[in-house]
């Protein structure tokens, strides 16, 4: 029999298989262990799932899925270096999800966020919230929330370092909670949540992220994670195997983000992230300025400054459109990034190297500025 005959005849029997049997009953599975059903590739098409909806969204109100990041549901793990700032990072996202406010320009969607605090006290906790709500503009100076934020914190630093415990009480306290509807759920750290179970272990950490899974998925929230970078210097490792301990962290997650540190730069950091159900978006480089994270797309990702000067000695005597300048500075390999581009030229504006004339269409032009030398 060739080959399409033999597809032929396995297809007619898969399709067969579909059809309850009438002439035997059809043993019944083990109750203890419910699973779902078998899902036949034209059922599969029949009854497509909805995309779940957007979390964390791209840096275009007008189309939140250009370079989005989180989708709901989604595990995402951090990780960075000790003392990098992963805490204010996962403290600030949480906080601009709870308040459906921007982060870092990426569009967030709002829900209610449970922040497990392993790793602070309660004080240093609580005044971390504050700093970072009233840099965020979510509180006044007296410390006042405007309009609060979906927020919940759990101090468990002391208390229960049990990740299997603390999924059960948590989820416990939800279903008590019937109109409470996460969105998020954040573990900070990592590996304070093992209940002593040995991080090198693939055995023991699948058994970790399990939990977390379970937890969220019954609770249709993303989980989001924090964790350290092995020790060493990591940049020579690809991106995804710089945190610490067993491959299963790395691979388990279906986002991996890391702030890795510039060499010889003071508090900026390139972030990348590896996605599973998205494209990945391209580095960027961020900076913590405290108590905040701030995008610094002024700088390229390998941590060098834009060099406005070069990119304004570009234009011609009668300007570029957007467009025109943005493929010229490409091609000279001096910005190869669209989304940095509106925050270049803007910059270009501000200090005044460039100033901007009507165009055919009411289009803009962009002109160096008189007085600047056309030989730059």
């Amino acid at each position: 029999m060739d080959g399409k005959r033999r597809a032929g005849a396995m297809l007619e029997e898969l399709l067969a298989a579909k059809k309850p049997s009438t002439s035997q009953e059809t043993p019944e599975e083990p109750a203890a262990t419910p699973l779902p059903p078998f899902e036949f590739f034209d059922d599969i098409l029949a009854n497509m799932p909805d995309e779940p909806p957007l979390l964390v969204g791209g840096n275009d109100p007008s189309d939140l899925r250009k370079n989005a990041l989180i989708h709901k549901g989604d595990k995402v793990m951090l990780g960075a270096e000790s003392k990098a700032g992963k805490t204010w990072w996962m403290m600030q996202q949480a906080l601009c999800i709870s308040a459906g406010i921007p982060f870092l320009g990426h569009q967030t969607v709002q829900g209610v966020v449970l922040y497990c605090n392993f790793e602070l006290r309660p004080w240093a906790f609580a005044r971390r919230v504050k700093q970072i709500s009233q840099a965020l503009g979510l509180v006044d100076g007296a410390g006042r929330a405007k309009v609060p934020p979906l927020f919940i914190g759990w101090n468990l630093r002391g208390k229960c370092y049990d990740i299997e415990r603390i999924c059960e009480v948590a989820e416990e306290r939800f279903r008590k909670m019937p109109g409470m509807k996460l969105a998020g759920i954040v573990v900070d750290p990592l590996y304070k949540s093992y209940g002593g179970k040995e991080e090198n272990s693939a055995t023991d950490m699948a058994a970790v992220l399990e939990s977390m899974e379970r937890f969220a998925e019954n609770l249709h929230a993303a989980i989001f994670i924090s964790s350290h970078f092995a020790k060493g210097d990591s940049a020579g490792k690809a991106q995804i195997d710089r945190i610490s301990g067993s491959g299963v962290i790395a691979r388990d997650p279906d986002s991996i983000m890391t702030l890795s540190k510039i060499k010889d730069e003071k508090n900026l950091y390139t972030f990348e992230a590896t996605l599973r159900n998205m494209a990945s978006p391209e580095p960027r480089v961020v900076e913590f300025d405290f108590p905040i994270w701030k995008p610094r797309d002024d700088i390229k990702a390998g941590g060098k400054s834009y060099d406005l000067t070069e990119m304004v000695a570009l234009l011609p005597v009668d300007g570029f459109s957007s467009n025109q300048w943005f493929e010229a500075a490409s091609e000279q390999g001096l910005c190869g990034k669209k989304s940095n581009w509106s925050n270049l030229t803007n910059s270009a504006l501000s200090k005044g190297l460039v100033t901007v004339k009507n165009g055919p269409r009411n289009s803009q032009i962009f002109v160096k500025a008189s007085g600047t030398s056309q030989n730059q």
